[in-house]
């Protein structure tokens, strides 16, 4: 089994201090492969990206069970929901003027030609089962006219009333051709951040905090249809935990209608059939952020209290950047005793 996390940037808050106390740090604008990561959580993302601003509530509309329905371009979102005290996910469709939720077997996602992409020619995307230039069929983790923007979200009321900590998204496999992937991407010199891959073993488990909101890239390399199995868990405050078993049907370069009779062949697997803990975070410390944080050879699994330092070394290169700062801001203003003394105090600090 595969528990990974999401990987949040340590630097962003020490630029911003940077910048806002007039330091520029020299650099080059990079346009990002297949799309720049957008994630959100109360503490940065909702103030950061206007895009995935929204509120969700326990009033809003429902299709009846058993309207079929062609996601083909708009925002929507895989949304958990505790119904009557039972785990279910839904389709949350935002793509009108007001949202409606869906029953996802009703739904087929649209992977129309206008969603082909190319793979960057530098590599670094083989674990997509694709080769460097080749074209692949994408939902975007940024917006894209006529496309699906499919994302997922821990923000339902009862749900965030009722659950411990947060949930775990299990992807549990695949059916159709090629393969299915899905990725963040930074953006930048950011590695992109494998999250589920049908070439890996299963399950491969997914940690989502509380009142989130995310997007990520779902690649898929051959036309067709495809099924891909997710299970989800929760831990419930009372200690009680509920599971649950989704397929989400994925028309890619084919009409739709060859999908919305499509089912799982065989059996479905089910959600924690692999003995793992609802609350994965509790088990696992990888598990502890809005989502994973795996490359494609899976380096960092496992390796947590490698990565767990990284934040004081931060913290500490940003303490002497600071003291450096201040120093030469006094030093532009001050005569050489008064340099000496603070160059003094300051690094009698550090020590």
């Amino acid at each position: 089994m595969r528990n990974t996390r999401i990987r949040k940037s340590c630097l962003a808050p020490a630029a911003a201090a940077l910048l806002a106390g007039g330091v520029v740090v020299a650099g080059v604008p990079v346009a990002p492969p297949i799309a720049v990561a957008q994630t959100q959580d109360p503490a940065q993302g909702q103030a950061q990206d206007p895009a995935l601003q929204q509120t969700v509530t326990d009033k809003e509309q429902h299709a009846p069970a058993g309207t079929s329905h062609v996601f083909s371009r708009g925002h929507a979102d895989l949304g958990m929901r505790l119904d009557g005290g039972e785990l279910d996910v839904q389709l949350r469709d935002d793509a009108e003027e007001k949202p409606i939720w869906r029953v996802l077997d009703d739904v087929v996602f649209d992977v129309s030609d206008k969603a082909k992409q190319q793979l960057p020619v530098d590599g670094g995307y083989e674990f997509t089962g694709a080769q460097s230039g080749q074209e692949v069929w994408v939902l975007p983790q940024t917006e894209v006219q006529g496309v699906p923007w499919l994302g997922w979200n821990t923000q339902s009321p009862a749900l965030i009333a009722q659950a411990s900590r947060g949930v775990t998204m299990e992807y549990l496999g695949h059916q159709g051709p090629g393969q299915m992937s899905m990725f963040l991407q930074a953006g930048g010199f950011e590695k992109p951040q494998e999250l589920w891959n049908s070439a890996q073993p299963t399950p491969q488990d997914l940690w989502v905090d509380l009142n989130t909101h995310t997007h990520a890239n779902w690649v898929f390399t051959e036309p067709g249809v495809h099924r891909v199995a997710m299970g989800v868990r929760v831990k419930l405050k009372d200690g009680s935990e509920k599971t649950t078993t989704k397929v989400l049907n994925f028309a890619v370069g084919v009409d739709p209608s060859e999908a919305q009779n499509s089912s799982w062949e065989g059996e479905l697997p089910k959600a924690g059939a692999a003995g793992s803990s609802g609350d994965a975070n509790s088990s696992n410390p990888n598990n502890s952020a809005n989502g994973t944080d795996a490359n494609a050879d899976n380096s960092e699994e496992g390796s947590d209290g490698g990565n767990s330092a990284l934040p004081w070394i931060l913290g500490g290169i940003g303490v002497v950047v600071v003291a450096l700062l201040a120093f030469g801001f006094l030093s532009l203003r001050k005569g050489a005793k008064e340099r000496k003394r603070v160059e003094d105090e300051l690094w009698g600090q550090l020590k």
